[in-house]
């Protein structure tokens, strides 16, 4: 997915049933106004912290896999991201 330029006003993006396998993969993607994706169908889509990941990394982000991304939601993936962080940040040191 790293080809893709910039695309500022993209709003949806479905690339569902495709042969996505890597998480790294959507953080490459510089989508500023995402408000919904969807990953159905792909074998990204079955890994455990893939919907927190898509959160934190695309802030954006409102729906994910047709599926609304509750207040709760969002703040558990963030305090997911804030605790990887500092166990990096700790282990560094």
């Amino acid at each position: 997915l790293s080809h893709f330029e910039p695309l500022n006003k993209l709003l949806t993006l479905k690339l569902g049933n495709n042969k996505l396998f890597d998480t790294n993969e959507l953080i490459k993607l510089n989508l500023p106004s995402l408000t919904s994706v969807s990953f159905v169908g792909n074998a990204i889509a079955r890994r455990s912290n893939y919907r927190a990941q898509l959160i934190v990394t695309h802030v954006t982000l409102q729906i994910i896999d047709e599926k609304k991304i509750s207040i709760e939601e969002r703040e558990k993936a963030e305090q997911m991201f804030l605790s990887k962080v500092s166990i990096n940040n700790s282990n560094n040191n």
